[in-house]
Order: C-alpha cells, then sequence, then structure tokens
C-alpha cells in the first residue's frame, strides 16, 4: 500500500506539466494571433535534449523559435526558482547554469533579445537573467518590451559594462537587477535572491575611465 502512495503520489507531481503539454496541443493558431503560440511536448533536462519551443513575437506575426531545458519543478514551498537566460556567450550561460544550479532551474536558454522576450511570454519564468549587448534585440530594447506586455517576471541583466549610465537605462527599462560580468559568482544569486522579494540589487563596481591613447 505504501509503494503505491507514493506511486500516486508521483503521478500527481507531474500533472502540471502534463497539463501544461495537453493545454499547448490544444492552441488554435487561425484564432489567437496575437497569443503567444507554443508547443512542448517533453521536459528534457539537458540542452542537448531540448525541446523546440515557437513562439510569435508580440505585434507581429514572426515566429521565434528558442530552446525549452523543462518546465521545472512543481510550484510549491520548496520549487526552485524558475529562470530564463538569455546570453549569446556560451561560456558565461554554463557558468550561470553552474552559479544558479542550487537555487534556480533554468527552463530555457536564448541567445538574442527578441528570443527572450519570447521565452519569457511563453513559459512566465520567475526570472530573466539577460546581457545587455546581443544580436537582433538588444537587452535594454528587449526589457522596454516585457515592461510594455506587462509580465510578471524580473529582470536581472547580467552585463560586461561597468557604467552607471547603463545601470540608470537598465532600471528605467524595468530591471531590478544589474550584476556585472566580473562578479558573476558572487552578485548573481543574491541578485535573484533580491529581485524575487522585489528588491533591487547592483554590483559594486568601479567606473572604467576612458583613454583615447
Amino acid at each position: 500500500m505504501l509503494r503505491r502512495a507514493q506511486f500516486l503520489a508521483g503521478l500527481e507531481l507531474f500533472r502540471p506539466i502534463r497539463d501544461l503539454a495537453t493545454h499547448c496541443r490544444k492552441i488554435d493558431k487561425t484564432s489567437c494571433p496575437n497569443h503567444l503560440q507554443r508547443a512542448a511536448s517533453t521536459a528534457p533536462r539537458s540542452l542537448s535534449q531540448a525541446t523546440v519551443v515557437n513562439a510569435r513575437y508580440p505585434g507581429n506575426n514572426e515566429t521565434v523559435n528558442m530552446f525549452a531545458t523543462g518546465f521545472g519543478e512543481a510550484k510549491g514551498p520548496m520549487a526552485k526558482i524558475q529562470i530564463v537566460l538569455a546570453d549569446d556567450h556560451p561560456a558565461v550561460a554554463a557558468k550561470v547554469r553552474r552559479t544558479v544550479t542550487a537555487d534556480c532551474d533554468v527552463i530555457a536558454a536564448v541567445e538574442d533579445g527578441k528570443q527572450a522576450v519570447a521565452a519569457v511570454l511563453a513559459l512566465d519564468p520567475d526570472i530573466l537573467v539577460m546581457d545587455i549587448s546581443m544580436p537582433v534585440l538588444d537587452g535594454l530594447q528587449a526589457a522596454r518590451d516585457l515592461q510594455k506586455a506587462k509580465c510578471r517576471a524580473r529582470i536581472v541583466f547580467l552585463t560586461i559594462h561597468e557604467d552607471h549610465d547603463y545601470v540608470d537605462a537598465a532600471l528605467s527599462a524595468g530591471a531590478c537587477g544589474y550584476v556585472t560580468k566580473a562578479r558573476l559568482s558572487t552578485d548573481l544569486v543574491p541578485a535573484i535572491l533580491e529581485a524575487m522579494q522585489g528588491h533591487t540589487f547592483v554590483s559594486k563596481f568601479t567606473p572604467r575611465k576612458y583613454n583615447p591613447s
């Protein structure tokens, strides 16, 4: 009886994923052109087994493809924070995964701002960790688009720019966090946790002086 109870409890744990997959298959692409349309048949845990998620970018009919590495754990008191990661440097993305793994699930990894917007609107993460300088659409404009869409995800920028003008622009675009890549190991997780509480976190840095020579 104990094993049967454990088995049934396991089925209940995966019900949200099954329900989401069923919902995605029922989306009518012609009847709701202004909504994101997504399809996910599995919830793999590694990027090599990633599900391709198709979403429509808000404001037009362009289809955006991204990789979703799973839908994280079922929500609950001990659930990990769900993150979408947007960075076009594989080495940085890998370091982010290693750094946040104890506290967070990276449910999607994308490489440009347009994919970041589509991923956030399609997957509804808790946090978007995003670079500023990216191809197709930069992080600041992506953040503005998400702010207009009134999405609930909180944005933490992870950037090489150690410049107060960039900090001001990031916060004005709706970000809760600004972490420099030089302080990724020490600052990223605290910034995510502060963002989850609705607080603002900015890495300490000394602005670099411009040398014309």
